[in-house]
């Protein structure tokens, strides 16, 4: 568990993303940088059970956002390999899913002729079920 204060910066857009979180504790926002003499533009707030951090362990991207801490904050953190130890990379992630939906699809072609009628539930307007 990572502890944080009010007003510390949990991640900095731009940033290389190594870490993966989970608010257990506290309330953070989610801002984006602003030209030089304006203020940050919050355009989120987490609370605890939220998670942040991700797309950049997926994808490899730098950090879009910063996660401020507003209140004195916990985390539960992850570290790139632990993640990708426990839930994969991913293209890991993609496979899984792609074979989830393939046996969705195949769970879907019921033809009509493997159907057995029992009984009715109900007559309406669109017909009988």
């Amino acid at each position: 568990v990572d502890v944080f204060s009010t007003n510390e910066y949990i991640i900095k857009e731009g940033d290389v993303g190594d870490r993966f979180y989970i608010l257990s504790a506290g309330e953070v926002a989610v801002t984006h940088e602003a030209p030089p003499g304006e203020a940050e533009k919050q355009i989120e707030q987490l609370y605890p059970g939220s998670f942040f951090g991700l797309r950049a362990l997926l994808s490899d991207e730098k950090r879009t956002a910063n996660i401020v801490a507003l209140s004195d904050c916990e985390c539960f953190t992850m570290s790139r390999h632990a993640f990708e130890s426990t839930v994969g990379t991913l293209s890991d992630c993609m496979k899984r899913h792609f074979v989830e939906q393939e046996m969705l699809k195949e769970e879907s072609r019921i033809k009509m002729d493997e159907l057995q009628w029992i009984e009715t539930l109900g007559i309406g307007i669109f017909g009988r079920v």
